[in-house]
This record gives structure tokens, sequence and C-alpha cells, in this order.
């Protein structure tokens, strides 16, 4: 994460939440603008971004928080953060018989404890942003998540075991990047591209090369060749797999 206005981010993580339609996407912008502000504290209190790639636990850079934060802010962001991850299981736990309103009522309390808490610690929230701005902020938490389940590579669903989790985890952001793209943010190419990989990972090859034919035609935009190439590899390797079905 660099440090240009992570306040920017956290808004239009906060307005996604609020735009969207659909408890999956609520949890998901209200969990990433909460993960966002955790970074900045990092920044703020110890001078550096934890590096996501090697450093990057919630729990990890909560703990190292603790002695430097503020004692309120530090206890209610671990409570709100519990409460979102609760939620997320609920929503994505079929048998659970938690009625609908008691859902819905508690996504908004969340919503706004969530962005009573960021101006707590980061101070008043834009109501605002550019759509540049929040396209970008979509993308990075897309680009984010996508890299977490180690089997989005040059696979196939045939070839890959996936874990309860990783279900869950891409069924999560192909649900984000639906509304993603619902709300009008432009998605990157390169994450389109690994969207049609994920979709295929989870058994759904029409989706999947909806997602390479996008990609192919964003690559084609900004004269990518060999994104393109990529892109009309996957195309063509889908294809090959529909026609077995």
């Amino acid at each position: 994460m660099s440090s240009s206005d992570p306040l920017s981010e956290m808004t239009s993580l906060l307005l996604a939440a609020e735009e969207s339609t659909r408890p999956d996407g609520k949890l998901f912008f209200c969990r990433k603008a909460i993960e966002c502000s955790v970074k900045t504290l990092h920044y703020n209190f110890i001078g550096q971004y934890p590096d996501d790639a090697n450093e990057w636990k919630f729990s990890t850079i909560m703990k190292k928080l603790e002695s430097v934060c503020d004692e309120h802010v530090w206890k209610k962001t671990w409570r709100v953060y519990n409460s979102i991850s609760a939620m997320r299981e609920i929503h994505w736990t079929p048998s659970d018989s938690t009625p609908a309103k008691i859902k819905t009522n508690k996504i908004k309390s969340i919503q706004k404890e969530v962005k009573s808490l960021l101006e707590k610690s980061h101070g008043p929230i834009k109501k605002s942003i550019s759509s540049k701005n929040f396209s970008g902020a979509l993308n990075k938490v897309i680009s984010e998540q996508l890299p977490k389940s180690s089997t989005i590579q040059s696979t196939t669903s045939e070839s890959v075991e996936l874990t309860i989790s990783e279900k869950i985890n891409l069924d999560e952001i192909l649900s984000v990047a639906k509304i993603s793209e619902n709300l009008g943010a432009r998605l990157d190419p390169n994450q389109v591209l690994k969207l049609g990989v994920a979709a295929d990972l989870r058994g759904s090859p029409f989706a999947a090369e909806g997602y390479f034919r996008q990609a192919m035609q964003l690559f084609r935009e900004i004269n990518n060749k060999r994104g393109e190439w990529t892109g009309t590899e996957w195309t063509r390797v889908i294809r090959i797999f529909k026609a077995e079905l």
C-alpha cells in the first residue's frame, strides 16, 4: 500500500458499501475500509506501510499497534472487524437461519460503526469522490483479494481441488467484482483476466469466457498485445472445455 491519499480510498470503500444493494458487497467493502484504516495507522505510528506480500495479517498488525494506538480506537477496531467477520460467515452459510431483517439491521449498524471509527481515527470522511479514485480503490481491493488463493494461476478447474475457504473467497470476490462493475467501476484488464480464472475454478465456464473476452477487449484498447494474446488463449481453452460438457 502506498501513502497516496488513504482517506480517499476509505471514502470510496464506504461509498461502495453504502451503494451496494447486496449484503456481501456491503460487508466486503466495510472490511476493506477497516483494513485500509489499520494499514494507515501502522504508517502513522510506525513510519511505514506493512508489506502486503509478507507482513500483512490483520491480527499481526493489530498486535503491533496495541501499544501505540488509542486504546478506545484499538478495541473498537477489533470489535467491528470481528462483527464483520461473523456476519460474513453467516452470509456464506447456506444453512444459517438468521432472519433477513436481523441481518439487514446488523449490517446497517456495522456500516455506521465503521464510518464513526474511521472518522475518529482519520478525520471527516468525504461525501463524494471522483470516478477515477472510486474505480482505483475498487480495483485495488479486488487485486488484493484475488492473489490470496494460490490457485489463481494458469490452470483449469479440472486440475484443482479447492478448500471450503478458497471456494468462499472466490465466490465472494466474483460477487464483489460484479457489484463493482454495477457501481460504475472500470476494472483493470489484468484483474478481469484473473476473475475469468476464478470463475473457471468455480465451475462457471460461461462466466469465465465472458471475463476473458472482456479482458481481451480492454487489453486491445490499450494496445497491450501480450495481454490480448493471453485473453485469447484462455478463451480458446474455455471453448474446448465447454465443447466437452
